[in-house]
């Protein structure tokens, strides 16, 4: 009777270590699905915004001296939005505080919209026609706008074949 007791005992340790088993890896399968399924909906939302933007200043480029001012919300939690005009930017004045748009703009990439995250750039894209009129700062041809509660309020004027980029 000992005997079968013992081998009833190891029959359910063995049954439960099957089960423990079967549960980590449903739990490691859903945590992965899960992660992926962000990273799409991360990159989604980046071409989302990549469209919203390339159809506001197509909306006005062609037509000389229209303005529109959009709001604009910046994907994953994201903080701020530059824009570089490119053969008018210099990197020698963005230094430290923007290295990689730095980089990118004395290497000579076509990269001129740079979205940053807690002071890094965390996503570069091109978008052709791009004019940056500040004034007032020791940056010319370069932009940045701070994400507001969640949005970006930037005036679009056209230029005839051309859109620049100013405050609202």
């Amino acid at each position: 009777m000992a005997g079968k007791k013992r081998g009833a005992v190891e029959g359910q340790l063995v049954v439960y270590v099957l089960a423990v088993t079967v549960i980590i890896l449903v739990f490691i399968y859903g945590y992965n699905a899960i992660r992926d399924f962000d990273e799409k909906t991360d990159k989604i939302s980046l071409i989302q915004f990549e469209r919203d933007l390339q159809t506001a200043i197509d909306s006005v480029s062609a037509d000389f001296g229209s303005s529109i001012v959009r709001e604009l919300e910046l994907p994953d939690l994201n903080d701020q939005l530059c824009f570089a005009e490119l053969g008018v930017a210099n990197s020698n004045y963005m230094g430290a505080d923007y290295p990689i748009i730095s980089n990118s703009i004395g290497s000579g990439a076509m990269m001129n919209i740079f979205i940053r995250k807690k002071g890094q750039t965390e996503h570069m894209f091109y978008i052709k026609e791009v004019d940056v009129t500040e004034t007032g700062h020791d940056k010319p041809g370069f932009i940045c706008f701070n994400d507001t509660a969640g949005r970006l309020k930037i005036r679009f004027e056209g230029l005839g074949n051309r859109t620049e980029i100013k405050r609202p």
